[in-house]
């Protein structure tokens, strides 16, 4: 989150004692720009101003303050004379960062990550970084052999053409004259080289210069009801490619694609509501190649047959046996508290646990750790690094060592470096648990804007917006091919000041095959890969060094629905729902607070407990999708409201206008409100809610009465109570019939059997949530079946039952959400499992047009066994 640390060259840097010239540190803070919007200013820290600490891990405890290295916070030269591996942080002005330094004998050999790269045309930032690895003598001191020496000035960079691609000081690429796109006769076109040299090696990459900002009429009609000249006022679904080749078969397999997900998402009712909303919703799609297929690894991935073989990524994040419920770590949660192992380690269980119990370690249980756990655990290293590759808009999967977000702490009460070892020591303690977090990485199912694409002065985190990235560039110039003058593509730049209808429908299909997909850049847009795979093949040797890794990407297969289950998961989070599921134990971190969290479909029990507090007992009545009507007839304004007689004339159009004479003959009192998205956060990082609904006079009438009505119009008088004169309601705004039950009460969503189960007075009331498994500290997995409720007769499938679960936004305690199933748990479950929970439903449809509400009502409503 902006303010934030950039730390350069990054955060995982090594050092040779010989072969490289001294390495130098650059603390920056990077802020936003008030004169470039969507852009960001990198200050460099004040000279004296910062602190680099060091600390040697793998050191034995005693000596792990011993022979350190050291940054001046003058000049930023890091000065090391012990091999070794050791961990760091900077502090500056209520920000740190935590890394990692490898001190090594003697650097060999040295190597491009890239067959070729592709940067953007831009006269200002310097866009793309090479990757550059380098081979290390090898040496028992638990130092990689293969290391990421990228921006670390150790190699000199040079243009062979600097009126085209110049290079900044940082090492990256700015692109100065866009050079020719790939085209069916010339699938790879002439590049600008640039050199390296080092250790009197000289090597050579191939620069390809894009640009993403020129009007490209490459948008094509998948569907669009309402055509590109309604897209201001309708929703607007775009799909991009990333790693597909200017090829025919390519060109037709994304085709392909896009048109199996558009049709799942259409006509799959584990997808509803996006079937019922096909009207209200137009897909595009836009083609631009890469040079090459699949897409970049950040991650590193084990190559050795031992644990669970070679090609996993590091870390895996399941437990060891998999999902075993008895196995308290995964091995991203042993990685996180334990580190990972040292190049080499042969150590068995036994004396692994007994060391790390030994290490002042943070929150680490020694029960936990398991002989098949270490043995998974010690294979999770890797000699070399995968070469990044070069696609169209850069994309990565995981996240790089290297590529580290940083924190933020309190001035008054910082994390500071005891210098010395005392067993049981809180600051020591305080101190390994904040340099640990090195070791807490980005899931490896995350797909995201690659940092060595993605300059540091456009993308910050994939939090922010980072509305000037090369991506929106490329998606706000898109015009219609069918009509060039409609610049269709600013209906998906990201607005944090106004809501706009298509922000977060850019959905980017990524040729890859290992499991990935994310909603990213402040719910901007989605990226998903082919299929759910989680090893890859790969190989070594190359033409630069035998210690080369590059990726097999020759035999990538296409699962269409899973991309269709990952994209309608993932623009569940565009439609401002949360995830729901668990992964990480224990309480979430804002489950006391009283600030909500900003998803409309999860809360936290600071916001829901009973007043006064009792324990973990909850009211039932300030979750904010307890009240949410059931609707029996339903209609959206096509135009203002305007004054008529003592009411206001409202126009719904002519279509449906016979179910409001019904609703006229039978007395329907309709209620009419505002559609209206609300900001939540900061303008600089900003989403819209929907929920709570508002409920004031100025936004919501209830109980009217509908008088005259125009057939041919589609349009009817409205009066009632409520002060007057009426507000203006606008286009959009819903217009809606409650449902009652027998005794002429509106229902609501959740049943009132259940508000009364939970909520009743005294001891009647369970005030706790329907989990029928109270576990609240260990993640679950998959569905949550209801609790007892006498004498209530439970849905067909009871983990439909609306209410409240514990359970949700990653963590097991203290969040909350709506139904024991739902897409936004387990988007890949079957049946009912696999689909949206009936608030979610209720939520996207409002948003996108409630005009459907009492279609939802009727046909997806959970169905109890005597419904027929």
């Amino acid at each position: 989150m902006v303010p934030d640390l950039v730390l350069f060259p990054h955060c995982d840097v090594h050092v040779a004692l010989t072969g490289a010239k001294p390495l130098t540190m650059q603390v920056m803070l990077r802020i936003n720009d008030s004169a470039k919007p969507g852009q960001y200013k990198l200050v460099p820290a004040i000279k004296g101003g910062y602190s680099f600490e060091f600390f040697a891990p793998h050191n034995a405890v005693g000596e792990r303050f011993d022979e350190l290295p050291s940054v001046d916070n003058q000049t930023g030269l890091v000065t090391a004379t012990t091999r070794g591996v050791y961990l760091f942080q900077v502090r500056y002005q209520g920000q740190y960062q935590v890394g990692r330094l490898q001190v090594h004998k003697e650097l060999l050999g040295w190597w491009f990550g890239n067959d070729s790269i592709t940067t953007a045309l831009d006269t200002q930032v310097g866009h793309a970084q090479p990757s550059i690895y380098a081979r290390f003598t090898d040496e028992p001191t638990g130092t990689d052999l293969v290391g990421d020496i990228t921006g670390h000035g150790y190699v000199e960079l040079k243009s062979t053409q600097p009126d085209k691609v110049s290079i900044t000081p940082t090492g990256r690429l700015m692109g100065l004259l866009e050079t020719p796109a790939p085209t069916k006769e010339n699938p790879h076109p002439p590049a600008v080289p640039i050199t390296g040299t080092l250790l009197g090696t000289t090597r050579s990459l191939d620069v390809r210069v894009v640009d993403y900002g020129k009007v490209r009429s490459n948008l094509v009609s998948v569907r669009s009801p309402g055509g590109a000249g309604r897209a201001a006022t309708q929703h607007n679904l775009l799909f991009l490619p990333e790693g597909f080749l200017e090829t025919v078969s390519h060109r037709e397999l994304f085709t392909t694609i896009v048109n199996r997900v558009a049709w799942d998402l259409s006509y799959k009712p584990r997808h509803e509501p996006y079937g019922m909303l096909k009207k209200s919703i137009s897909i595009f799609s836009s083609f631009a190649a890469s040079q090459q297929s699949a897409i970049t690894t950040g991650y590193r991935v084990t190559d050795t047959a031992a644990g669970p073989g070679p090609g996993v990524p590091i870390p895996l994040a399941t437990r060891v046996p998999e999902n075993a419920a008895s196995v308290l770590y995964t091995l991203k949660e042993l990685i996180a508290l334990v580190g990972l192992p040292m190049r080499g380690e042969t150590r068995p269980a036994d004396v692994l646990a007994i060391d790390w119990s030994k290490r002042d370690l943070p929150a680490f249980n020694l029960l936990g750790v398991t002989s098949p756990l270490v043995a998974a655990w010690r294979a999770h290293q890797s000699r070399g690094i995968l070469n990044a590759r070069d696609t169209a808009f850069g994309m990565h999967l995981g996240g790089r060592l290297a590529d580290r977000i940083s924190g933020k702490e309190s001035v008054e009460d910082p994390v500071v470096s005891p210098g010395v070892e005392v067993a049981g020591s809180p600051a020591l303690r305080r101190f390994i648990g904040r340099l640990y977090e090195f070791y807490s990485m980005q899931p490896t199912e995350t797909i995201s804007l690659d940092p060595r694409r993605h300059p540091p002065e456009l993308h910050a985190s994939s939090a922010e917006t980072n509305s000037q990235s090369a991506v929106l560039r490329y998606v706000g110039a898109l015009q219609d091919a069918a009509s060039p003058p409609n610049q269709i593509g600013q209906e998906w730049i990201p607005d944090n000041a106004n809501f706009k209808r298509s922000r977060g429908l850019v959905v980017i299909i990524s040729f890859d095959d290992m499991i990935g997909g994310q909603n990213i850049e402040n719910s901007s847009m989605v990226a998903s890969t082919l299929d759910g795979h989680k090893t890859l093949t790969f190989q070594y040797g190359g033409p630069a060094d035998p210690e080369e890794m590059r990726r097999d990407a020759t035999s990538i297969q296409v699962n269409s629905a899973h991309i269709a289950d990952t994209v309608a998961h993932e623009l569940g989070h565009s439609f401002n729902l949360g995830d729901e599921y668990e992964d990480t134990g224990g309480l979430g971190p804002g489950a006391e607070g009283t600030a909500d969290l900003g998803y409309d479909n999860v809360t936290v029990r600071g916001i829901i407990r009973t007043d006064p507090p009792d324990g973990q007992k909850i009211d039932v009545a300030k979750a904010k999708w307890f009240g949410l009507p059931r609707i029996q007839i339903s209609a959206t304004l096509t135009a203002p409201s305007v004054p008529d007689g003592a009411g206001i004339r409202v126009t719904v159009g002519p279509t449906d206008i016979h179910l409001w004479k019904w609703a006229k003959e039978h007395d329907k009192k309709p209620e009419l409100r505002m559609l209206r998205m609300r900001p939540v956060g900061p303008i600089s990082n900003r989403s819209f809610q929907q929920l709570p609904l508002e409920n004031a006079d100025e936004v919501r009438r209830t109980g009217l009465s509908i008088g005259e009505i125009d057939s041919g119009a589609g349009s009817f008088v409205l009066t009632g109570p409520g002060p007057t004169p009426y507000p203006t309601f606008p286009a959009g705004s819903v217009l809606f019939v409650p449902l009652l039950d027998g005794q002429r009460r509106p229902l609501t969503i959740v049943e009132r059997a259940v508000t009364e189960h939970i909520n009743a007075p005294g001891t009647a009331g369970t005030h706790r949530p329907l989990n029928f498994v109270a576990e609240n500290t260990v993640p679950q997995i998959g569905i949550d079946e209801p609790e007892d409720i006498p004498g209530f007769t439970f849905p067909t499938t009871p983990a439909t039952l609306l209410g409240i679960y514990e359970g949700a936004s990653h963590y097991p305690g203290g969040y909350y959400r709506p139904a024991g199933t739902c897409k936004m748990r387990t988007s890949g479950g079957p049946d009912e499992h696999g689909q949206f929970c009936y608030v979610c439903k209720w939520l996207i449809v409002n948003r996108v047009d409630p005009a459907y509400h009492d279609i939802l009502s009727s046909k997806f409503y959970p169905k109890r066994p005597t419904d027929g």
